[in-house]
């Protein structure tokens, strides 16, 4: 029985509690009776006082309950697994450097299948940061990731350098910049946003207008603490 199919049967049984054992319709091709068994066992069961089990309803939805956010942290991490090539946008670096994420969580996830990716423009906008103590803070934080410099999927004239951007037809970037007022500044961002999409990689933002667009062009970009979030359950 696959994990998103006895979610919906255990939110089944919450939602209609005189449904208890049976199987919705839309569940019956992939669930058997076996499984229906094998889910309701995961539910504990109380002991009454003369030490005989006894299975009362409302320990029956408590531990339901609790095995339906059990399943669901399962999915998150499945999704995330199989889409877990992530790239930072600059301003992550300040969280990182600010406490709002830890460097340590990070490092402890690429134990654990994540990947890091970064482009030519995080690159170039850390070390041109005006503070030179906290240039060389980012900078440290960044070797430490050691995220794997990647080129952008676009070259714009000014922006980009020869041999760190693919001469692609900026389809994307231009869907990403189309409604853009001001198109000069967005550029930076655009480009990482269009190399997330096109490469398939997880953008982590708090820029919600990139965000926005990268989701809305077909990509994957998420807020730090939806990020945060993720690395929780991977405690």
């Amino acid at each position: 029985m696959r994990t998103e199919d006895e979610l919906k049967l255990i939110e089944f049984w919450l939602n209609n509690p005189d449904s208890i054992m049976k199987i919705p319709d839309d569940l019956k091709e992939k669930i058997t009776e076996d499984d229906s068994v094998q889910a309701f066992v995961r539910i504990e069961t109380t002991t009454n006082s003369n030490g005989l089990n006894m299975l009362e309803m409302s320990s029956v939805f408590n531990y339901a309950e609790k095995l339906r956010q059990k399943l669901k942290d399962e999915l998150e991490i499945k999704k995330l697994k199989n889409k877990n090539r992530v790239i930072f946008d600059s301003h992550i670096f300040d969280c990182i450097l600010d406490g709002n994420l830890s460097i340590h969580k990070i490092k402890d996830s690429q134990t654990k299948g994540f990947e890091y990716y970064t482009t030519p423009i995080q690159v170039e906008e850390l070390s041109n940061c005006p503070d030179a103590d906290k240039r060389t803070k980012l900078s440290l934080i960044k070797t430490s990731i050691a995220p794997i410099l990647i080129p952008t999927d676009s070259f714009v004239f000014g922006t980009s350098r020869l041999g760190h951007a693919r001469l692609g037809n900026a389809g994307v970037f231009n869907q990403i910049t189309e409604t853009s007022e001001n198109k000069e500044k967005f550029t930076n961002d655009a480009l990482i946003g269009e190399t997330a999409i096109k490469g398939g990689f997880t953008l982590v933002t708090n820029d919600v207008k990139i965000r926005n667009k990268v989701n809305a062009e077909g990509g994957k970009a998420i807020s730090l603490e939806e990020f945060n979030s993720i690395l929780k359950l991977l405690d």
